[in-house]
């Protein structure tokens, strides 16, 4: 059951990426969802995220942050969060890693 809903979730982000799946599906845009958004209390998320050499995909459960850098990073076209309806433009700085 975990499995699949993490799958689903993987398979959302991914396909949110893609302009023309997104339009025909209706899919907003994300590079991350988690289980709770979708009304599940348990830690899992699945992640997407573009880079130079392609994509970065994570399906992860039960996440923790063991360290993390002093380099900051963002979005360049800014990020939202699927759980808000009304749109917040604005960069949303990160650890880099």
């Amino acid at each position: 059951e975990d499995e699949t809903l993490l799958q689903d979730m993987l398979t959302y982000v991914r396909d949110s990426q893609d302009a023309e799946i997104a339009e025909k599906e209706n899919l907003r845009p994300a590079v991350g969802i988690a289980a709770i958004q979708l009304g599940v209390p348990k830690r899992m998320l699945a992640v997407v995220v573009p880079n130079e050499e392609g994509v970065d995909e994570y399906a992860l459960v039960n996440p923790r942050i063991i360290s993390e850098s002093v380099q900051r990073a963002y979005l360049k076209n800014g990020e939202g969060c699927l759980s808000v309806e009304n749109e917040h433009e604005g960069i949303v700085p990160r650890a880099a890693r």
